[in-house]
């Protein structure tokens, strides 16, 4: 998306320990905290887009470690 107030998709997605690629807008570049917690791209950028899903799809080890600092983050906040 191209802005997102407080995105409860990806609030969601984090505290079920999903990993979550999203678009860096305020609400979402709030919640993962740069690429820490998940994977951030610019809007209406196919390219970023295709390689985050690549990165998140291709190593399980930076998969897992993101999207469990992710449910940390929302546990704790």
């Amino acid at each position: 998306s191209r802005w997102e107030g407080m995105p409860n998709a990806v609030l969601e997605a984090m505290a079920a320990g999903c990993p979550v690629v999203a678009t860096r807008v305020e609400g979402t570049e709030d919640l993962l905290g740069g690429d820490e917690r998940g994977w951030l791209v610019a809007a209406d950028d196919p390219e970023a887009l295709a390689v985050a899903l690549g990165e998140a799809l291709g190593s399980s080890e930076v998969r897992e470690a993101r999207a469990s600092r992710a449910r940390a983050h929302v546990v704790e906040h």
